[in-house]
């Protein structure tokens, strides 16, 4: 079991032209592994997934998306490959 965590899913750059750059989620991890996402900006919405990975295969687009956790961890997604590490003093 992993634990539950929230963060904020950030992009560097916008590749669809739709999320904008910047933190544009809130994200849930629950201990099962299932995660909720919730969109800010002017079209809000939540969606659930069954895994983190699955999350990021679809938003992750190839290295623009991070996931900033509350713990301090950094999450990045390239190439569906996930690394994780702790959090610099800067999210720029």
């Amino acid at each position: 079991m992993i634990p539950h965590r929230i963060g904020e899913l950030f992009r560097h750059r916008d590749v669809t032209g739709t999320s904008g750059t910047g933190v544009v989620a809130q994200i849930t991890q629950f201990s099962n592994g299932m995660v909720a996402l919730c969109w800010l900006g002017e079209h809000p919405s939540v969606s659930v997934w069954d895994s983190l990975e699955a999350l990021l295969a679809i938003h992750g687009h190839d290295g623009a998306t991070v996931i900033y956790w509350d713990d301090g961890a950094i999450q990045e997604a390239a190439d569906h490959t996930f690394d994780i590490r702790k959090s610099p003093a800067s999210r720029s």
